[in-house]
């Protein structure tokens, strides 16, 4: 089992950083399994199509970046605290030169089409939405409805922020997200008091 698991994570590897450098649709099986360095019939063992390849990049990456958020959130249950924390953590990723956005937005527009995709990414959307929905509604005790509006609020600023970074390579998007959530954070829940 753990060999597998080490083969599983070598091909993981490859993949990321071909679908991070050259996108989903501009990454060939032969490329992953050429910079993998794993003999072709452990490759297709593991992952008989590039879909199955794909499916699992999105669920590792998913898996990454929720940790590090539920992490983030888990110490700072103050919104306003998590924010600037977030921002840091962001500054940090992005503080090299090799940065081209958020990696499940790339793959996200790459492959929201195909119906294969579109459960997984959807789902995905959904565990970023909750985990959010969850924060919002047991530490300020904001209804359901609010919660979930205020969780797409920051989904989508984040998303935006990362594209516009990733298309011009100004951190002055990252100010704005930041400036965006304090306001969001005053003009919804500033006010409340957290449980």
């Amino acid at each position: 089992m753990e060999k597998e698991t080490k083969t599983k994570e070598q091909i993981f590897q490859a993949a990321s950083k071909l679908f991070y450098e050259n996108g989903y649709a501009g990454t060939e099986p032969t490329e992953v399994l050429k910079n993998s360095a794993l003999p072709e019939k452990t490759f297709s063992h593991y992952f008989p199509t590039k879909s199955d390849l794909g499916i699992f990049y999105i669920t590792e990456i998913q898996a990454e970046v929720l940790d590090v958020i539920q992490k983030t959130l888990d110490k700072h249950p103050h919104f306003d605290q998590f924010i600037l924390v977030w921002i840091k953590l962001i500054q940090r990723t992005i503080s090299n030169d090799y940065f081209l956005g958020c990696p499940l937005g790339n793959i996200y527009s790459q492959t929201y089409s195909d119906p294969m995709f579109k459960k997984h990414i959807y789902k995905t959307f959904q565990s970023f939405k909750f985990i959010f929905i969850d924060y919002f509604s047991k530490n300020y005790q904001l209804p359901l409805l609010e919660a979930r509006e205020l969780s797409e609020e920051v989904i989508a600023l984040y998303e935006g922020s990362m594209k516009m970074f990733a298309i011009d390579n100004n951190k002055k998007y990252f100010d704005h997200l930041r400036d965006h959530l304090l306001y969001i954070h005053k003009r919804s829940i500033g006010k409340r008091s957290i449980t």
